[in-house]
């Protein structure tokens, strides 16, 4: 009898779901490329030092890194958010039948409850 009232609450845990997955998703370009910018390299080694150069050519790589893993993060936010858009479209197709399911079954249960006790 409660069929439709728990596929409309499941499609809002659902909804919630997406939600928290887009919010994550915007996150990871920036992840990405902090994930590289954190990484610190010592110049001093025990039987040597870095020279500046080193050191600029070094952080000039980590820079670079940090571009591509940015890039891969937006081309897997892009990819995340597409998918949940196409998700975003079948709910959106999907709900109002669900909510006008749900509230003939909430209209049902009062009725019911009222029939019980007037027949009780």
């Amino acid at each position: 009898m409660r069929d439709a009232l728990a596929k409309l609450l499941a499609t809002n845990r659902r909804l919630l779901d997406i939600e928290r997955e887009a919010e994550a998703a915007r996150c990871l370009p920036a992840a990405y490329a902090n994930a590289i910018e954190r990484v610190s390299v010592s110049g001093d080694g025990y039987y040597s030092r870095s020279t500046p150069e080193d050191i600029e050519r070094v952080k000039a790589a980590q820079k670079k890194l940090a571009a591509e893993e940015r890039r891969r993060g937006e081309i897997e936010r892009d990819e995340m958010l597409r998918a949940l858009g196409l998700e975003l479209d079948a709910i959106r197709a999907t709900l109002p039948g669900l909510a006008a399911a749900a509230s003939i079954e909430l209209g049902a249960i009062p009725r019911a409850m009222m029939e019980g006790r007037a027949n009780g």
